[in-house]
């Protein structure tokens, strides 16, 4: 068994390194983001360049990190002329070429790029799900759905 990063990596980092670092560090077999930081706080931690120290820099990051977590929390309850109503994330993340950002569901239904985008982010949660429990056997079925999209 190997590490390797999801997506991008961080300063450098050697992820088969930090992953077997990261395990080290673990008590009763559990490890918690504040024992990262703690560790990492060290110079000598091989996490330790994983991590933003300028606590100017840090606090807008962390703002912004703040800021995505309110737009996916908030949901709204759409009200039908029948009296069924249901409730859907109010803002998705859409990202074009020209623009990213976060829309209402109502602006997206009127404009079929954004649609778009809110479709393809919706396949590609989807995907992720699939790809993060592929080896549950009793997902088999739903997965075999999943592949028809």
């Amino acid at each position: 068994m190997y590490y390797k990063w999801k997506r991008q990596p961080f300063a450098g980092a050697d992820a088969d390194v930090i992953g077997e670092h990261i395990e080290s560090l673990a008590k009763d077999g559990i490890i918690t983001p504040a024992d990262l930081v703690k560790d990492a706080a060290k110079k000598s931690s091989p996490l330790h360049k994983c991590f933003e120290w300028d606590d100017t820099t840090a606090a807008k990051a962390y703002r912004i990190t703040q800021a995505q977590y309110i737009l996916r929390q908030i949901n709204v309850m759409v009200e039908r002329g029948d009296e069924t109503s249901f409730v859907v994330r109010a803002f998705h993340h859409v990202s074009s070429e020209e623009q990213q950002g976060y829309t209402t569901i109502e602006s997206a239904l009127k404009d079929p790029e954004l649609w778009n985008c809110v479709l393809m982010q919706a396949v590609a949660e989807i995907k992720a799900f699939q790809q993060k429990y592929k080896d549950i056997t009793e997902f088999g079925s739903l997965f075999g759905e999943i592949d028809k999209l």
